[in-house]
């Protein structure tokens, strides 16, 4: 790491020298600057007894400083890029400050900035700084009042935290609007916006009784695509209340949907701010993944009211204090909404996907980190998925009563405070009268554990022994064994479920555990980790006919579904040895026959059977791999995807026209299941590549109903050339190209073709429709042609590599955050052949070299060339 960046570690927490009782901020908002004036009244930390004060601030033109009423000439301070420094200062005071800002001209995403034509904020992590200068960290908490002034006809919409408690006119065709929140909060927490928009208002009834005005912020003609979420947030605050006992504080909640931002959105006090991808929806726009999103983080940010704004983190090593635990209440909610075993598949798969990968990479860190450069980049998997996975075992161990109860004593401890992963764990043990001490290793061991499975069949005492070895490293360093929980079943050959002790619920606390059970009359099927109940890799090698039992009898959701998945892998990995050693691929009659049953088994769930019969891809696979397979991998996908759809495509056909709905559109568990069973069944039929499918597909692309259909259809279309790919991409583009967020989709897709390499991905930069400082547009094309596009990204010449180096280099100019995102891509030298190693590190090496390199993508790069 260079001289210019400044490494922070969590064992050097102080806490601030001054305190902050009130902060009144008036935002005079002018076409050319805005001036921010802040008044904050602070007092000593007799704590620290240090009279003195760093505020932080950047990006900020200082015009004026005053305490007391006093105005300090400019030798009583010191200031410069990131500091306002001021010393010897009196125990209680009045600082006033005045700073100019120009959100027109910020292209961040932080701080005060413009999307579209409207102004709004981000603040989390360290945005506040550049608004005013302030004590910006997350246990320094106060009550705000903010006063916006503005031009009436350009911005005719002021909103600020809390609740409206004053509006007036002003001269020149000027209006002012005045915000206070009563609750102590932290700066990361601040929001306001100013603009001309349209809203769809509704109202909620707490529990006790009281009204709360709900207000969704749009732009003009997008009210309509509002139904959906302002749904989830009324099913939210019910759930909330119902669940967990918590009711909403404020008169007032407000949603404000954005095109530009840098996050998917943001839980500010009574003012949230949202990508507006996670807003608008209606069936015509969005798919049912996008209305499953929707539930999904209008929830999450309502939630954080509580588990993050009534109760924030001391620091930002505490973050998955806020955001592990409100990731969990999301997925709960959702579960509860809609099916329970599927949302549990699809949450594991994403852990799978996102975390794990990175888990096992260059930029590995536990869920509560010793120390960052940049906190923007620990906004990761590990920190929102795998930290809902460890508060999802503490949910486990004790239950989901003394769970409950945890969380009450938890909010009666430490409401309106900041503090520590330590402080709920504590409430958690205290509720439950149960000792979490050890279990605390995981808030500090990073990498995946993995548990090595033996076992032994005593046929002469019909015994079964299960031996289970933790093979854990604390931070990749010293073996440690990890308190968890861990259910199993025991089922014989013919499908019959075992009785085994505690119902098959233990613990493993020791680096080994042995079980023994009696009574067993043959060698038993293991279904282990039951609902995936402790993050970790299994290494126990399943046979086929093993996981075709648990695939047909088990009687655990998760692991029947992890049963048909680990059978498709398997059989991949058969065939890929088949074309290592030259010899003709053929699938097996276990594998095919187990297939076809899954497949044709109509009492399945839909959603289910989806994922079930999915085909894994290169880059899913991949990620499981020590090292990437260019070569044999794909081919042996394709080959099984080939096979699967010639000789099952009447089944195929089949489940697509008894899935036709031609009733009225629902977003029923059921409805959604039918909808991507019948999708993953039009993906598979393609890869038989026959012109009667070619010719369904693109029958159901042109008579699609609602976006899910027509997306779907379309994404099949899109992989490679065929005789309609060319028709049904224009058509697509023609009829949504003044829809942003359905042209993220299809750029998407354009990315991830199997033919776009570097010179079609710049060709769709030039298109009309894109803009390289929208964040969603630049994730959809050329973040998805990293992720999405195996073969091109990771081209032999190095073509990608310095294709995706140059974007990170072009966006850091403008938005760290997001280049320091991208970086995170190039996180698998340690996966890559010789010739390819070296063509990438030869781009990592050039991103670092550049001159005024941000330190958000600095820290990245420097990670990830190890």
């Amino acid at each position: 790491m260079s001289a210019q960046t400044k490494e922070i570690f969590l064992k050097d927490y102080k806490e601030a020298n001054y305190l902050v009782s009130t902060i009144n901020l008036e935002v005079d908002i002018h076409e050319e600057e805005t001036l921010v004036t802040n008044t904050t009244c602070f007092e000593l930390n007799t704590t620290n007894n240090d009279n003195s004060l760093e505020l932080d601030g950047a990006g900020l033109e200082l015009k004026s400083i005053w305490i007391d009423g006093v105005e300090l000439s400019c030798d009583k301070y010191q200031v410069d890029e990131k500091k306002l420094y001021l010393k010897g200062l009196p125990t209680k005071f009045e600082l006033k400050t005045k700073v100019i800002v120009d959100p027109a001209k910020n292209f961040s995403g932080e701080g005060f900035y413009q999307s579209g034509d409207i102004y709004c904020t981000q603040c989390e992590a360290e945005g506040f700084r550049r608004i005013t200068y302030y004590l910006d960290r997350p246990d320094v908490m106060a009550t705000f009042k903010t006063k916006l002034i503005a031009d009436k006809k350009r911005f005719p919409m002021l909103l600020a935290n809390g609740n409206n408690i004053e509006n007036g006119e002003l001269a020149d065709g000027r209006h002012f609007s005045v915000w206070e929140d009563p609750f102590k909060k932290p700066a990361y927490l601040f929001a306001m916006v100013a603009g001309d928009l349209g809203v769809v208002k509704d109202t909620f009834t707490t529990v006790s009784g009281r009204t709360v005005a709900l207000e969704i912020y749009v732009d003009h003609g997008n009210e309509d695509k509002c139904d959906h979420a302002m749904k989830s947030l009324q099913n939210s605050m019910k759930w909330d209340e119902e669940k967990f006992g918590l009711e909403y504080d404020l008169d007032i909640y407000m949603v404000v949907a954005v095109d530009s931002f840098n996050m998917g959105a943001m839980e500010n006090k009574g003012l949230n701010i949202f990508n507006s991808a996670y807003v608008l929806a209606k069936k015509e726009t969005a798919t049912d993944r996008d209305f499953q999103g929707i539930e999904g983080v209008i929830g999450h940010e309502y939630f954080h009211n509580w588990t993050g704004n009534r109760v924030t983190c001391r620091d930002w090593f505490q973050l998955t204090l806020k955001e592990g635990l409100t990731v969990f209440r999301d997925q709960e909610f959702s579960s509860d909404m809609l099916s329970r075993s599927v949302k549990r598949i699809d949450d594991v798969k994403s852990l799978w996907g996102w975390q794990f990968p990175e888990d096992q990479g260059p930029l590995s860190h536990p869920i509560k980190p010793k120390s960052f450069v940049e906190i923007s980049n620990f906004y990761t998997a590990t920190i929102y998925e795998k930290g809902s996975e460890v508060i999802r075992m503490i949910h486990t161990l004790i239950g989901a009563v003394n769970f409950r109860k945890g969380m009450d004593l938890y909010f009666e401890r430490h409401d309106g405070q900041a503090v520590t992963t330590e402080d709920f764990v504590a409430a958690m043990s205290d509720a439950a009268d149960y000792d979490l001490d050890q279990f605390k290793v995981w808030y500090d061991q990073n990498g995946t554990p993995k548990l090595k499975i033996e076992t032994d069949y005593n046929e002469t005492e019909k015994s079964f022994k299960l031996k289970i070895t933790q093979e854990t490293k604390l931070n990749n360093n010293d073996y440690t064994a990890l308190h968890m929980p861990f259910h199993l079943s025991l089922y014989a050959s013919n499908g019959e479920k075992l009785k085994i002790d505690n119902g098959g619920k233990y613990e493993l606390k020791d680096k080994e555990s042995v079980f023994i059970f009696n009574d067993i009359s043959s060698p038993p099927v293991m279904s282990l980790n039951e609902n995936y109940t402790a993050p970790v890799i299994i290494d126990y090698a399943y046979t086929q006919e093993e996981l075709s039992t648990l695939m047909a009898y088990d009687q655990d959701d998760f692991n029947r579904y992890n049963s048909s998945y680990k059978l498709i892998q398997n059989e991949i990995e058969n065939l890929r040895e088949q074309l290592i050693s030259g010899n003709e691929m053929k699938l097996s009659d276990t594998f095919y026959s187990a297939y076809k049953i899954l497949l044709t088994d109509e009492t399945l769930d839909p959603a289910f059977k989806a994922y079930a019969i999915s085909i894994p891809g290169v880059m899913e696979l991949n990620n499981k791999r020590e090292k990437f397979d260019f070569d044999y991998l794909g081919e042996a996908i394709d080959f099984m995807k080939f096979q699967l759809a010639s000789n099952l495509q009447d089944q195929l056909v089949s489940i697509i026209n008894e899935l036709e709905q031609k009733g009225e559109f629902s977003l029923s568990a059921k409805a959604m299941g039918e909808r991507d069973l019948k999708a993953v069944a039009l993906n598979l039929l393609y890869s038989g590549k026959t012109g009667a499918a070619y010719d369904l597909i693109y029958s159901h692309f042109q008579n699609a109903t609602n976006m899910t259909e027509e997306y779907g259809a379309l994404a099949a279309l899109s992989k490679n050339e065929n005789p309609y790919r060319e028709k049904a991409t224009q058509a697509f583009y023609t009829k949504w190209k003044d829809e942003t967020l359905i042209m993220q989709k299809w750029l998407s897709l354009q990315a991830r073709s199997d033919d776009s390499n570097v010179a079609k991905i710049q060709d769709l930069e030039k298109l009309e429709i894109y803009d390289k400082k929208v964040p969603n547009l630049l994730r959809s094309l050329i973040s998805g042609f990293a992720a999405g596009n195996f073969t091109q990204f990771h081209a032999k010449d190095g073509s990608g590599y310095k294709f995706y180096a140059d974007k990170i280099i072009e966006v850091d100019g403008f938005n760290p955050q997001i280049a320091a995102g991208m970086c995170k891509r190039f996180g698998f030298l340690n996966k890559l052949d010789e010739s390819r190693s070296k063509l990438l590190t030869d781009q990592l090496l050039r991103i670092k070299a550049v001159d005024k390199l941000s330190s958000d993508t600095l820290e990245v790069v420097t990670k990830n060339l190890g």
